[in-house]
């Protein structure tokens, strides 16, 4: 089965290929293959086959352009059917009629004029920085006008400052921010870690998972053992002694490491 983690095309993409190849190279009218390729539903499903490759994938990136998202599994079908339709159209409407046209040189021209014309339709939507009412539009011209990205995102509430991120270490253990228990996940650092908790308490609970989070984390105070002063002006020195002893006490059963390398926020 092909999944999201498997490259494609690559090596799986031999076995249809190959399976196609025998059945071209057999050509044999008594086999069990060849009479199932004939009956009437799959002599159909080859007429529109191709069509319907060129239908999908517009339909579907057009999709992922006016919404700005994947479509879920309703609209999965809806889409799909649509192509089919479509396909249904273009072989009995356009590809049919084109195979079995009478004056050949009229319908070059007429093919490549549709060509041109979609080119130049294609040229004008690029002119005009696409549809102007797509909806990634209306959510680029939301993030556009943020002049306060921190304050936008509510950054100072998702570290939990004040409560667990940048506080003393009484304060830290009475506000539960460090917890005791078998599947404990200890967050250490800066407010780069301090940021991963919002996603990681998410995570667990969405799985249903029996895991905890703990966390000491404090602005401008890596897990490293480095000369410098946090947001308190606190030795990082002595904030990573307190980690590590907090360490030692709870036992975690991972310990998880961030912080900010180089460059600004």
């Amino acid at each position: 089965m092909i999944d999201e983690k498997m490259s494609f095309p690559g090596y799986i993409a031999i076995i249809p290929v190959l399976g196609a190849s025998l059945i071209i190279a057999s050509n044999g009218n008594d086999l069990v293959v060849s009479k199932l390729l004939s009956v009437r539903p799959v002599v159909f499903f080859g007429l529109i086959s191709y069509p319907l490759y060129l239908w999908h994938w517009p339909i579907y990136s057009f999709y992922r352009s006016i919404f700005a998202g994947s479509p879920d599994y309703h609209e999965l079908i809806l889409l799909l059917l649509s192509s089919f339709f479509l396909a249904i159209l273009t072989y009995y409407l356009i590809e049919k009629p084109l195979r079995n046209a009478r004056n050949k040189y009229i319908t070059a021209i007429l093919l490549a004029l549709s060509v041109f014309g979609t080119g130049l339709i294609g040229a004008f939507i690029f002119h005009i920085n696409g549809v102007k009412d797509r909806e990634i539009n209306k959510s680029a011209g939301e993030y556009a006008s943020v002049t306060d990205v921190y304050n936008y995102y509510k950054y100072g509430e998702l570290l939990r400052g004040g409560i667990c991120h940048s506080v003393q270490l009484t304060a830290a253990i009475s506000n539960g921010c460090i917890k005791n228990g078998k599947h404990n996940i200890f967050i250490i650092g800066d407010s780069y870690a301090a940021a991963l908790f919002n996603g990681l308490s998410h995570y667990i609970d969405n799985k249903g998972s029996d895991y905890i989070i703990s966390q000491m984390t404090d602005g401008n105070a890596p897990p490293l053992f480095v000369d410098g002063k946090d947001d308190l002006q606190r030795s990082v020195i002595t904030l990573n002694n307190n980690r590590i002893n907090e360490i030692k006490r709870v036992q975690p059963e991972v310990v998880l490491l961030t912080w900010s390398v180089r460059g600004t926020n």
